[in-house]
C-alpha cells in the first residue's frame, strides 16, 4: 500500500465582490457610520425644502450681487458662459437661468426676484421686460496673473 493520498478536485477560487455594503451601525446615534462620505445624507443649510421660501428683496439682491460680482463671476465658469452666450455678446443672462440655482430656489414668486434685481444701484442692469439681467459695467475676465493676485488678498474662513 501506498502512503499517497488521492488526488483533490480543483476548487474553484470565488473572487470577492467589487463593493461591499457596510455593516449596519452599531451605535444608533451614528447612522452614517462606517459608510464613505458620498453616500452619506447631507444637510445643505441652502436645501429649498429647508429654507422656507421667501421674497424678501434684500436677500435676493445680495445673492444676485454676489453672483456678478468681480469675485464670483470670472471663476463662475457656468455663470459665464452664460453671460458670453448672449448673441449681441452683451451680457444678458436669463433671469430664469438664475432662478433656478441651488440657493435661489427659495425665492418666490419670479416677479419679487425681477423687482428685486431693479433695485440694484450700481452692479445690475434689468431688461425692460424683466427676462434678463447683466452687469452695467462690463468685466473682463482677468487673466492668471489676475487671478493669483485675486487669491492673494481671498481670506477663506470655515
Amino acid at each position: 500500500m501506498s502512503s499517497e493520498a488521492p488526488p483533490t478536485a480543483a476548487v474553484p477560487t470565488v473572487s470577492p465582490a467589487k463593493r461591499s455594503t457596510p455593516p449596519p451601525p452599531t451605535d444608533l446615534s451614528k447612522p452614517y457610520a462606517g459608510q464613505p462620505p458620498a453616500k452619506r445624507a447631507r444637510a445643505n443649510k441652502f436645501d429649498p425644502t429647508i429654507l422656507p421660501p421667501s421674497s424678501d428683496t434684500a436677500e435676493i439682491l445680495k445673492q444676485v450681487e454676489f453672483y456678478f460680482s468681480d469675485a464670483n463671476l470670472p471663476r463662475d465658469k457656468f455663470l459665464w458662459t452664460q453671460t458670453q452666450a448672449d448673441p449681441k455678446k452683451e451680457g444678458w443672462v436669463p433671469i430664469s437661468v438664475i432662478a433656478q440655482f441651488k440657493r435661489m430656489q427659495r425665492f418666490r414668486p419670479m416677479e419679487s426676484i425681477v423687482a428685486a434685481l431693479r433695485q440694484s444701484p450700481e452692479l445690475l442692469q434689468v431688461n425692460e421686460e424683466g427676462t434678463h439681467v447683466k452687469r452695467k459695467v462690463p468685466l473682463l475676465k482677468p487673466g492668471k496673473q489676475s487671478f493669483e493676485e485675486l487669491r492673494k488678498k481671498t481670506l477663506y474662513i470655515v
